[in-house]
């Protein structure tokens, strides 16, 4: 089988739309949209694009850098992926948590509540700065709240892979097959008989990357020797029906997802159909770029939002019915500017934020170590080719 190129667009399309998908959950809430228009068929499950997020990194990850590391087999290796994977993480995810402080202090100082106060806490500052937040050592969602997820993937460079490529891949993919399995299904039992939703595992996400981001590591290799290859043209839109059939069912069948999910991302990586039209153009693959800014910066879109609308068109208003202040039409201009905005904030975290300091932290780590540059890798790191979110 002929070797694919580190950067394979659809795969980094796709992230667009996982990214889009949570952001649509988080704004389903948002003034002059709650109660006026309801799309919670399509946004109720919007957290599932981080559980595609974490499939992906495992994917994308294995793809990128198992080669490499299985041959060189040392801590030296090991030890540029996590810096490199550190610059892609850390600058943007500091200057939210930045944002966040500045919003509770103007907040505090103009008599006005942008940001939950509860969840700016002194003493959930330290694990947010070490990335820690959803490590089981907060007990809810804390300052810049979408970046539990971040902290997941952290836990996930540090040890999940680790474990992958330098033991279960050394010895056979049914090993790891056998673990995605029974930590899958253990995880998926545990929440039907606690009556929730896989969304229940993010202050405490190890569980959930763990499977997730090892299933993805697994996938690619079961990929390269040859799984998915002979899937038809027409699996890919049969396989994004089947998740949004999925969406619509009991959380009693959420065990499906994870398959779906394999399967939507190894149609991807063999290429051709649908998905090449779809995932593959260039807009999409931009969007799909800047993802990781979309995934944190939206918050921001939605506080301004919410701020504008509350001092503007619903200050002197007491009215619980607020569709007779505006319209469905309005609500849905309103949702589309927020979108517009949250793609604005994107474009430029991602031009002034994570790419400059991503080139600078990789630059100053491999000219101190005096390790060789490698310009193709670095390029790639720094388009953001490689997975995010996620």
């Amino acid at each position: 089988m002929p070797t694919k190129p580190l950067h394979i667009p659809a795969l980094t399309g796709i992230r667009a739309f996982a990214a889009l998908w949570v952001v649509l959950l988080h704004f389903r809430a948002n003034t002059g949209i709650h109660e006026i228009i309801n799309f919670d068929w399509l946004a109720s499950r919007g957290f599932w694009g981080v559980d595609f997020f974490f499939v992906l990194s495992g994917f994308i990850l294995t793809h990128t850098y198992w080669q490499s590391l299985t041959k060189a087999n040392n801590w030296t290796s090991y030890k540029l992926f996590l810096i490199k994977r550190f610059a892609r993480l850390y600058p943007l995810h500091l200057v939210t948590l930045a944002l966040f402080a500045g919003l509770l202090g103007l907040g505090s100082i103009i008599g006005q509540s942008f940001v939950v106060p509860e969840r700016c806490t002194v003493e959930s500052l330290l694990p947010n700065l070490l990335m820690i937040h959803s490590w089981g050592v907060t007990d809810s969602l804390s300052w810049n709240y979408p970046s539990w997820s971040i902290s997941a993937e952290w836990f996930a460079y540090l040890f999940v892979f680790a474990l992958f490529v330098f033991r279960i891949a050394k010895k056979n993919s049914k090993l790891g097959i056998r673990l995605v399995i029974y930590s899958w299904l253990a995880l998926c039992s545990y929440t039907a008989l606690q009556g929730e939703s896989i969304d229940t595992f993010t202050t405490f996400a190890l569980p959930r990357i763990f499977t997730e981001f090892l299933g993805g590591c697994v996938l690619y290799r079961l990929a390269q020797d040859g799984f998915g290859r002979s899937l038809p043209r027409w699996s890919l839109p049969a396989v994004l029906l089947g998740i949004l059939i999925l969406s619509q069912l009991s959380r009693n069948f959420e065990f499906l997802l994870l398959p779906l999910i394999g399967l939507v991302i190894v149609t991807l990586y063999h290429g051709g159909g649908i998905g090449e039209r779809i995932f593959s153009n260039r807009a999409t693959v931009y969007l799909g770029e800047i993802s990781y800014s979309m995934y944190l910066l939206h918050p921001f879109a939605q506080i301004a939002g919410d701020t504008i609308l509350k001092n503007t068109l619903f200050k002197n208003t007491f009215l619980k019915d607020t569709s007779a202040i505006i319209s469905i039409t309005d609500s849905y201009l309103i949702l589309g500017a927020e979108l517009l905005a949250v793609i604005a904030l994107a474009i430029v975290g991602y031009h002034l934020v994570e790419k400059p300091a991503r080139r600078f932290i990789i630059d100053s780590y491999l000219r101190k170590t005096n390790l060789p540059l490698r310009p193709t890798n670095i390029q790639n790191e720094t388009r953001g080719q490689l997975t995010r979110h996620s």
